[in-house]
């Protein structure tokens, strides 16, 4: 039996990690563990602040460290014998977890809490922790230059009081220090510096895993090279411009439209996450396709999250027009009057204003002036400065 344990700071994209390491390519594979909440009885069913208020007020610190052993208990026991087992969080995360916990409530040091936490793990544990785990660590510069990325698609939305986020703060210097304690002795090799997009991180991981495990985990959209998203205004070009690429520079043509069909049909949510998901398990299912454009962007928060998806392998384009050109071209593909068309253009641009279509030129990698009629010019000079 195969355990794989996926732990590091909160917000280091864990949960994205684990979720790709057990469905995309590897559902035969793999068994992914629920969250430790969902084992025991234990565990009040609440909103996030309250459940901060709990965890850091209410409850009596040995009260919560038993709830967490006796959940850790279950969870090991949920392992299937014939699968990679994977989890979030491995034993040792949860000890650190524990003594920044006991630290945030001055409760006493951190030497009294590394020794009460491994006090009652050793009474309490009911298995020998013999997890493979890989500690996802933090790159100061990447997370520097991903900031507005983050930002946009907001990944980690909470309701925090002020009172409580600086709490939380405290907790979370306080786990720094208690993850270098219990991780002092990790080997090099277990350390996965998150530096890079989380696809190249996701293959960091299963190669990893492969060497150290024996095991056969497929790498994730390897033959992928190049995405492109078109975003701009009604008439900016977009269409003529996938179909340019499409048919002169080998791009799969994608609409958005298709992965929303699919999670409707699923009874899934559509959001950024969910979009992303289907995205790259296409991407992956069919490895003939290397390079693939997407338009119908709607706002920055679906193509910010594709660029942390696959980084320098996506490019996010914004194609500009004056409205003047739009309205005229308008008229040549619909035979409308110059008034007719410049209702139906200025409705439709007040239409993905209203959805932050605009906005998608803060973000983008190219911005780039689709101002003449050669469509063959342009997509000549668009190529060119993709470096096409």
């Amino acid at each position: 039996m195969s355990k794989l344990a996926i732990s590091g700071f909160d917000g280091i994209g864990k949960t994205q990690q684990i979720s790709f390491l057990s469905s995309l390519g590897t559902r035969k594979i793999t068994h992914r563990l629920k969250r430790l909440v969902e084992y025991g009885d234990n565990w009040p069913a609440q909103s996030e602040t309250a459940s901060h208020e709990w965890w850091f007020g209410r409850v009596e610190f040995d009260d919560l460290a038993q709830i967490i052993i006796q959940s850790l208990n279950i969870r090991n026991q949920s392992c299937i014998s014939d699968k990679v087992n994977i989890f979030d969080r491995g034993t040792l995360m949860f000890k650190a977890v524990l003594a920044a916990t006991y630290s945030t409530k001055h409760l006493g040091s951190l030497d009294d809490a590394y020794e009460r936490v491994d006090n009652m793990f050793a009474d309490l544990l009911e298995y020998t922790p013999e997890e493979y785990e890989l500690l996802l660590v933090p790159n100061s510069v990447y997370q520097q230059k991903i900031k507005t990325l983050l930002q946009i698609i907001d990944i980690r939305t909470n309701q925090y009081t002020p009172e409580q986020a600086a709490r939380y703060a405290s907790y979370q210097g306080y786990l720094g220090t208690t993850i270098e304690h219990y991780y002092d002795n990790i080997p090099q090799e277990r350390r996965v510096v998150v530096n890079d997009c989380i696809l190249n991180i996701q293959n960091e991981i299963r190669s990893r895993a492969n060497l150290d495990l024996g095991i056969s985990l497929p790498l994730a959209c390897e033959n992928f090279e190049r995405g492109i998203a078109l975003g701009g205004l009604s008439e900016s070009g977009k269409s003529g411009f996938g179909d340019a690429l499409s048919k002169k520079y080998g791009f799969y043509r994608l609409k958005l439209r298709y992965f929303e069909d699919i999670l409707i049909r699923a009874g899934q949510d559509v959001h950024a996450g969910s979009m992303g998901f289907e995205y790259l398990s296409f991407l992956h299912c069919h490895p003939h396709v290397t390079r693939a454009s997407v338009e119908s962007i709607h706002d920055p928060i679906l193509p910010a999250y594709f660029k942390l998806l696959l980084g320098d392998r996506f490019t996010i384009a914004f194609l500009t027009a004056p409205e003047d050109l739009r309205i005229s071209r308008t008229v040549a593909k619909t035979g409308m009057t110059i008034e007719e068309a410049t209702s139906k253009v200025r409705s439709k641009d007040e239409t993905k204003r209203s959805r932050g279509a605009h906005q998608v030129e803060d973000i983008a990698d190219l911005v780039f002036s689709n101002e003449s009629d050669g469509i063959d010019e342009n997509t000549q000079r668009f190529a060119k400065k993709l470096g096409l």
